[in-house]
């Protein structure tokens, strides 16, 4: 299976493929995934993210099985960016595969806090993390925060694949909703 990957952050491009290849191991999918790195602005234009897809991905690779475009609410009402992403989505219907957005609630850190035992491994020690903390509208900042109690410096490029790797996404979906899109598409096969 090919997946294109659409995000807005170099750490989306090396964050969301961990996730993705956790919640498709259950069914015994390794996808491939090409990922890009868009500026934000571009990800509510479907013209360019059209784009993206055809003449891009879509043009340099053969048969893709899945389009998602991940974006952040960044401190915004989640419902209103669902909603912008699904206007986009039907502006986008015509092309093969379908798009798929999903909104991730405030920044993909939030997924990461949304997994304390993740963290508490990483880190190799006890933290105090609320299930609220998940949701919080600058969890890059509350991760770092989380560091600096813990003694250590937080570089979200080095440790958010890191813990990344050590997260469950069944521990996520308890703490932060936003990850079941992604396992819904996974489903969908």
């Amino acid at each position: 299976m090919k997946i294109a990957l659409i995000g807005e952050g170099k750490n989306d491009k090396e964050v969301i493929p961990v996730f993705i290849k956790k919640i498709f191991q259950p069914y015994n999918i390794d996808p491939s995934i090409i990922a890009r790195k868009v500026p934000r602005g571009d990800l509510f234009s479907s013209h360019k993210i059209r784009a993206y897809l055809e003449k891009d991905i879509l043009a340099k690779h053969s048969r893709i099985d899945k389009a998602i475009i991940c974006v952040d609410s960044e401190c915004s009402d989640e419902n209103e960016i669902t909603d912008k992403a699904k206007l986009i989505e039907k502006e986008l219907a015509d092309i093969n595969p379908q798009p798929i957005y999903i909104v991730l609630i405030h920044a993909l850190e939030g997924w990461l806090l949304a997994d304390t035992e993740a963290i508490e491994s990483y880190l190799a020690t006890k933290i105090n993390i609320k299930p609220s903390d998940a949701l919080v509208c600058k969890p890059k900042e509350m991760l770092s925060s989380i560091f600096r109690k813990a003694g250590k410096d937080f570089d979200y490029m080095r440790d958010n694949p890191r813990i990344a790797q050590l997260c469950n996404p069944d521990r996520i979906i308890m703490n932060n909703k936003s990850i079941l899109a992604l396992i819904k598409i996974a489903e969908s096969d």
